[in-house]
């Protein structure tokens, strides 16, 4: 049984309270004693492999996230987890097809379509990825990061009016992603509207100093507006950052 009373699944509550207050190491130390009490506890696999991926042990991740699948095929979230995991270790196909599966599992979260969409735009597949991104906005308006998402397909197909539209929904929900900033700035300045440009570029920069990509598209609007030497000022401050 894996109901409250349960003393693994006690134990695993614990572990997501540890992680819901940052303490990672803890958290995982909870779910390691969770599946030593009960091992075939899918979620605590679920939730350590998630864990072990966002910090970099994916070869241990995985092994985890195939034990939950197994567990318990008919899990979304296994799902979910399994395909960042093999998205960070650059396998794409795998991280698609786990995406796919999550979308089938459960087509009313707005999750596995806003990374399916994701992994779709990385891919070049941009329609695939629009279909896909406009379901996940439909399904979660307020997801900052799937607007951000659609935006930058947008800006791929060339269509930047629509692209900066989500862009503006993003920074509405979320006004401290220094790279939504950027790339708002950047499709301003391709468009000529070069004061607005540098506003936004200026603030992605004073938000992530250290990001080279923001530099080159302020160099670039300074180029456009007749400044060649802030624009090689730029240009020598992402060199020396990337």
């Amino acid at each position: 049984a894996q109901g409250p009373g349960n003393p693994a699944v006690s134990v695993y509550n614990r572990g997501v309270e540890a992680q819901k207050a940052g303490k990672l190491d803890e958290a995982v130390s909870w779910f390691d004693r969770a599946i030593q009490l009960k091992a075939d506890l899918a979620v605590a696999y679920c939730s350590r492999g998630l864990l072990r991926a966002t910090k970099g042990q994916l070869d241990q991740a995985l092994l985890d996230l195939d034990t939950a699948v197994k567990l318990a095929p008919t899990d979304a979230t296994a799902r979910m987890n399994r395909g960042f995991a093999n998205f960070q270790k650059g396998d794409l196909d795998k991280a698609l097809a786990d995406y796919g599966e999550a979308v089938r599992l459960a087509p009313s979260s707005a999750g596995g379509y806003r990374e399916r969409g994701h992994l779709y735009l990385l891919q070049g597949e941009l329609d695939k990825a629009e279909t896909d991104l406009n379901q996940a906005i439909r399904l979660a308006p307020d997801d900052a990061e799937a607007h951000t998402c659609r935006g930058r397909v947008y800006f791929r197909k060339g269509d930047l009016d629509r692209a900066i539209e989500d862009y503006n929904s993003s920074l509405r929900l979320d006004r401290n992603n220094a790279e939504v900033w950027g790339d708002r700035g950047y499709a301003r300045a391709i468009q000529g509207n070069l004061d607005k440009a540098l506003g936004d570029l200026d603030y992605a920069i004073r938000l992530a100093p250290d990001d080279p990509a923001a530099y080159v598209s302020r160099g670039f609007a300074y180029a456009r507006t007749g400044d060649p030497e802030k624009a090689l000022a730029d240009y020598a401050k992402a060199i020396a950052l990337d």
